[in-house]
């Protein structure tokens, strides 16, 4: 299939966690931990809680963390669970 790229997504040269956190599995896990840094994140900040409806009558409660510093141009719901 042309266009199709089956090459594994490479990681971010930028990006150099401490050596004790390279490991992706561990970085998943602490991210959802008490251990992470005090305080809130901006994102976490500016989010609001929404009730998305769907046509059947099945409501999900999901928080918004609109864009500020560039124009959106969509919006990705991202379910869970």
């Amino acid at each position: 299939m042309a266009g199709i790229n089956h090459m594994p997504p490479q990681p971010d040269p930028i990006f150099r966690p401490w050596l004790f956190f390279r490991n992706a599995h561990l970085q998943t896990v602490l991210a959802s931990s008490r251990i992470r840094a005090p305080g809130s994140s901006p994102v976490e900040r500016a989010a609001r809680n929404i009730i998305l409806e769907t046509r059947d009558g099945v409501r999900l409660l999901a928080g918004h963390s609109p864009v500020t510093l560039t124009p959106a141009r969509g919006m990705v719901i991202l379910l869970h669970g």
